[in-house]
């Protein structure tokens, strides 16, 4: 991996993990899960459909959406193209929410 993906991952970690979110700090684990969950119930899929579609246990993909998880980039990469969105398109609603 290139410096330029490891120094954008060691920003998007530092702008992200300190958000303040309804009186909490809400890590980038639980910011990426809520984004996650909220597009695969737009898209229409349960999570077992959606576990098994991007390749992922049941119960582990549970823990994505409730941010109990640090993901490597394959697994990110995984859940971005099964929601059929380019990681530039999904990275926006990180920075929206």
């Amino acid at each position: 991996m290139g410096y330029i993906t490891w120094t954008f991952i060691a920003q998007f970690k530092y702008e992200y993990s300190g958000l303040v979110k309804g009186g909490f700090v809400a890590s980038v684990e639980q910011k990426f899960g809520k984004i996650v969950r909220r597009l695969r119930e737009r898209k229409g899929y349960t999570q077992e459909e959606f576990a098994d579609l991007v390749e992922t246990e049941r119960s582990y993909y549970s823990g994505i959406e409730r941010g109990l998880h640090s993901l490597t980039l394959m697994k990110i990469a995984n859940i971005i193209k099964g929601l059929g969105m380019r990681w530039s398109t999904f990275f926006r609603y990180m920075d929206e929410d």
